[in-house]
């Protein structure tokens, strides 16, 4: 698939979060007996380590709990997962799993933007879109053409200003492109690296409310086979784009002199031996890529070494299978990633546990499929099938019950309805969701969607 506030009153305390608040109450005996229902249904172990590793490398910390650093030849997945659970899910969930904390004072979009129809009459599949908070926004389509077509649709890419129109809806550029857009990320704020079927391209932005145009440079050589699935742009190095697909392979590639694609480099390639779901760049260092596939692996590589040093098999010490395909990956700190699964759960990976315990907690979303999970600062958001939902982080938020999610409506059938979404460039002051309904949605993050309702998160 293909996936970041006012104060308010804290949410009520969920089970576990009341049992960790002190050793010497029999509440205690409940964490105790919740993580022992955790590790006896999906393998999740509590962590014994602490925050207190700043002084630490990243792989000097995590090398005592992995000592073996590199890939273990796990079995390869040779197409998307698709999830058949074996048996229902709250049977593989212990009862002592977190319900998701919902909230009444729902919001709605500041701002919504509906880009045009296919030529059939029905809505443009979206991919993520992008937007800087002058307004700027830019989405792609995700429509896979049919080769075999005479009159073969080509995809689009959609750039709007939507603060610049007198309405809530207003009529949106757009130039077209081959293949589909399965992502698109800020390099700064007046360019845009953006995936297009297989190929990466590089776009300059001016703002079309004033005429400014949208240049769309030569694709650089093709880094992979089949259709990218998701890219990033390194945080510390812009023109560093990690990226992943369709094709099983992660490649980091140096677009350098402002994207000229004669002068791309690939700088890294890693086989994942299975279709690449998610990728990210660690905060742990400037050099140092992740990413999972649908068959529930993790993996963290240092692009300067040809090999992957951390494997984290989630299908051999999760259970992945019960739980679907693996998504989408965020990090939490430089330690603690969550990952999003297609059934809807959400789980809390710490790098500093051993693998067979290093996923530390388990919570449902209320997706019925988690596709992209984002932050930006303390805030979080979780896409995926039947809506979104979001969160805000605090200084806690090692394990999913440290974390409330607040589902965020939706007036489509949850079955069919799929957003993706991104925080705005600057200073994450919005939030645009894009859909499979040809609408783009923007929210303003100060707004009951992040926290300032009487009910919390």
């Amino acid at each position: 698939m293909s996936a970041s506030s006012s104060s308010s009153s804290p949410p009520p305390a969920s089970p576990l979060s009341l049992a960790a608040e002190s050793e010497n109450t029999p509440a205690s005996a409940a964490l105790e007996q919740t993580d022992a229902n955790l590790e006896a249904a999906v393998g999740i172990n509590a962590p014994t380590g602490s925050d207190g590793d700043s002084e630490a490398t990243f792989w000097d910390t995590i090398a005592g709990s992995h000592p073996d650093v590199e890939s273990y030849m796990d079995p390869q997945y040779n197409q998307e997962v698709s999830y058949q659970p074996a048996i229902d899910t709250p049977s593989i969930i212990s009862s002592g799993m977190l319900p998701l904390t919902t909230n009444s004072a729902l919001s709605t979009p500041s701002y919504y933007v509906t880009v045009g129809t296919r030529q059939d009459g029905t809505p443009f599949p979206l991919s993520k879109p992008i937007i800087r908070e002058d307004g700027l926004l830019l989405v792609g389509t995700e429509a896979v053409a049919d080769p075999s077509s005479q009159n073969r649709e080509k995809n689009r890419i959609y750039v709007a200003n939507f603060l610049t129109s007198s309405s809530t809806t207003q009529s949106v550029s757009h130039f077209e492109v081959e293949q589909e857009v399965r992502d698109i990320h800020w390099v700064d704020s007046q360019a845009a690296v953006v995936a297009i079927g297989k190929e990466i391209q590089l776009i300059r932005l001016g703002d079309p409310s004033v005429g400014s145009p949208c240049r769309v440079q030569d694709h650089i050589d093709s880094v992979h086979s089949d259709a990218i699935r998701e890219i990033a742009v390194s945080p510390t190095t812009i023109s560093h784009v990690v990226s992943g697909g369709f094709d099983e392979t992660v490649v980091v590639t140096d677009l350098r002199d402002r994207g000229d694609p004669r002068a791309a480099a690939i700088i890294g390639k890693y086989d994942a031996r299975d279709v690449v779901s998610s990728v990210r760049w660690s905060p742990a260092g400037a050099s140092h890529v992740s990413w999972t596939t649908d068959g529930g692996d993790f993996q963290v590589a240092d692009s300067r070494v040809p090999s992957p040093q951390l494997q984290v098999p989630l299908h051999t010490y999760l259970k992945v299978d019960k739980l679907g395909g693996l998504f989408a990956h965020e990090y939490l700190s430089d330690f603690t990633v969550a990952l999003g699964f297609e059934s809807g759960y959400v789980a809390m990976l710490d790098l500093r546990q051993p693998r067979h315990s290093s996923c530390t907690s388990l919570v449902e979303s209320r997706l019925t499929a988690v596709g992209e999970i984002r932050r930006f600062g303390n805030k979080l958001a979780i896409f995926g099938h039947s809506g979104f939902s979001t969160a805000d982080l605090n200084d806690r938020a090692d394990r999913m019950e440290h974390i409330t999610l607040r589902q965020q409506p939706t007036q489509i059938a949850a079955g069919s309805y799929k957003t993706s979404g991104a925080f705005s460039f600057e200073r994450g002051a919005h939030l645009a969701v894009s859909d499979n309904m040809g609408i783009v949605s923007v929210y303003t993050t100060e707004n009951n969607i992040f926290g300032s309702g009487s009910g919390g998160w």
